[in-house]
């Protein structure tokens, strides 16, 4: 089983001025975290110039789907990102199913590594709670939108913006299983996803079974960035959203006037 290990820096904030910064810092510990997976590829510019993209994802699943790792990261965050954050002991990860990638997505993560000057990872999990599980073929064409696509119009970013994303692939379908592959890390996440997270059903419509899960998160040191989506008419944000307690205290909000983009992948398929 691969292990890679990403140790602390203690080096000094900078640029404090940030909303929510000191907020969100505040809510994160001062522990290592320690993370079992594969590294594939190194850099975004490795993987749109290497030919044996396609073997090495089909690599990345079968170690995945045999147990081998709990995930393989095949994007790391370049060097430069790494050295610019303020705190190498977290990770921040966006999970999404990237169907495709778009802008909102894309915001997000430049959000967090503008605000928070910290690399962020995209997770894919080819598991969903809610879906059917993605079959490889579809796997090979939602993240080859991370390569080629990425610079497509909707998704276009500065270069040293791109560079502070990495990429995960995962089969941790629910957040609890996310929390036990990242111990300690920072999910990115927007409020129709919360709002998920808190339903039940997900739970074999137990309560209880849902509690649990929100304790081993807490228990694990995750945390919840949360960002506002527009649903139902509406956009939807953490204050207004009617959650446990045991959830709404491990998340932290972004608040409309900083950031909001309404698209989603399910109105992008539909124009498509």
């Amino acid at each position: 089983m691969g292990i890679c290990r990403y140790d602390s820096n203690d080096g000094p904030v900078k640029n404090a001025a940030v909303v929510y910064r000191s907020a969100v810092f505040r809510a994160i510990a001062n522990t290592p975290v320690f993370v079992t997976f594969e590294t594939v590829l190194s850099s975004s510019s490795q993987i749109e110039s290497d030919a044996q993209w396609p073997a090495k994802l089909q690599t990345a699943w079968r170690q995945i789907s045999s147990g081998h790792v709990s995930a393989v990261e095949l994007l790391a965050p370049s060097t430069n990102a790494r050295a610019a954050g303020k705190d190498d002991r977290r990770k921040v990860l966006l999970p999404g199913s990237f169907n495709p990638l778009h802008r909102g997505h894309v915001g997000m993560a430049n959000w967090v590594a503008t605000h928070l000057s910290l690399p962020v990872w995209f997770e894919f999990s080819f598991v969903n709670a809610d879906k059917p599980e993605v079959n490889f073929l579809e796997i090979q064409r939602r993240l080859l939108t991370f390569s080629a696509d990425y610079a497509a119009s909707d998704v276009a970013q500065p270069t040293a913006q791109r560079d502070s994303h990495g990429l995960f692939l995962t089969s941790n379908a629910k957040f609890a299983c996310k929390a036990r592959a990242f111990p300690g890390c920072f999910f990115a996440v927007g409020a129709d996803t919360l709002a998920r997270i808190a339903e039940p059903r997900f739970y074999a419509d137990q309560v209880v079974g849902r509690d649990r899960a929100i304790d081993e998160i807490a228990e694990l040191g995750c945390r919840f960035l949360v960002f506002g989506r527009l649903h139902e008419g509406k956009f939807q944000t953490l204050p207004n959203m009617q959650i446990p307690n045991s959830l709404a205290r491990l998340c932290e909000p972004v608040r409309e006037a900083t950031f909001r983009v309404d698209v989603s992948s399910t109105q992008l398929r539909k124009l498509s």
